[in-house]
C-alpha cells in the first residue's frame, strides 16, 4: 500500500504571527516582484513601452508618477535585431544605462531558457527586472496535455524562476483579434496563462500609447504620451 504523506498545516493565529517581509516592488504600487504579462495587439507599442521601462528601472527614474527601485534589467528582444534596438533606445534616451542588458537570442522553455536565465542572474545578481519579448518566442514544443494544462505548466516554470530570485519578470504577449467585454478574455491562449501570473496589463487602445516616438521627443515627452 502506498504511504500517504501527511499534510503540513499551520493555524491562522500562527500564520499571522509569522515575521513575513512585505512585498517588494520594482515599480512602486505598479509592479511587485513576481510574474507579469503585458498584452496588446500587434504594433501597438508593447516593445517601446518595455524598453522604456527597462531604461527607467535601470536608472532609477520614475515610471509616470511611480517611483522605481533602481536595479539591473535584462531585455530579451527576441523579435528584434541589435540595429533596431539601437534605433529605439536612441529615441528613448541619450544615455544608455550600464545596468540594462539586452539579448536578441535565447533558448525556449523546452530547452535551456531557464538555465540561461539562472546563469545570467549568477553573473548579474543586482538584476531586478527581466523582460521576455515575446512569450511566443520561448514557448516550448506542444505536448499531449490539454491547452490549459500546457499553458499553466509553461508559465509556471517562468514564475518559479521569478519567485526563486525574487525579481519581476514581464512577458510580452498578444491579444486575440476578437474583442470581448472582459479584456482578460482577449489574452491569447487559454486562461491557464493569466491564471499562472501575478499581474496582467492589457493595452486596449492606440490613443493612449504611442507606438513610435517622434525623433524630437525627450524621454519625458515620450513618457507623458505613453
Amino acid at each position: 500500500m502506498k504511504e500517504i504523506k501527511t499534510l503540513s498545516v499551520i493555524d491562522g493565529k500562527s500564520l499571522l504571527g509569522l515575521d513575513v517581509e512585505p512585498p517588494k516592488f520594482i515599480i512602486a504600487g505598479l509592479m511587485p516582484v513576481g510574474l507579469h504579462i503585458l498584452s496588446g495587439s500587434a504594433k501597438i507599442g508593447k516593445s517601446w513601452l518595455s524598453l522604456w521601462l527597462c531604461q527607467q528601472v535601470s536608472t532609477g527614474g520614475k515610471v509616470w508618477e511611480f517611483e522605481t527601485r533602481k536595479c539591473g534589467t535584462l531585455y530579451l528582444a527576441l523579435e528584434d535585431t541589435i540595429d533596431r534596438l539601437h534605433f529605439r533606445l536612441s529615441h528613448i534616451t541619450d544615455d544608455g544605462s550600464e545596468q540594462s542588458y539586452f539579448a536578441t537570442e535565447a533558448d525556449n522553455l523546452s530547452g535551456s531558457l531557464i538555465p540561461q536565465l539562472e546563469t545570467f542572474m549568477a553573473a548579474y545578481p543586482d538584476t531586478g527586472l527581466v523582460v521576455v519579448d515575446t512569450l511566443q518566442r520561448v514557448r516550448g514544443a506542444v505536448n499531449d496535455k490539454n491547452a490549459y494544462a500546457n499553458d499553466y505548466d509553461e508559465i509556471g516554470r517562468i514564475k518559479s524562476f521569478a519567485d526563486r530570485f525574487k525579481i519581476a519578470v514581464l512577458l510580452i504577449h498578444h491579444v486575440r483579434k476578437m474583442p470581448d467585454s472582459d479584456p482578460f478574455n482577449m489574452v491569447s491562449g487559454s486562461v491557464g496563462i493569466i491564471g499562472a501570473v501575478d499581474g496582467t496589463a492589457i493595452i486596449l487602445s492606440r490613443t493612449s500609447l504611442s507606438a513610435r516616438p517622434s525623433p524630437s521627443d525627450t524621454t519625458a515627452d515620450f513618457a507623458r504620451r505613453i
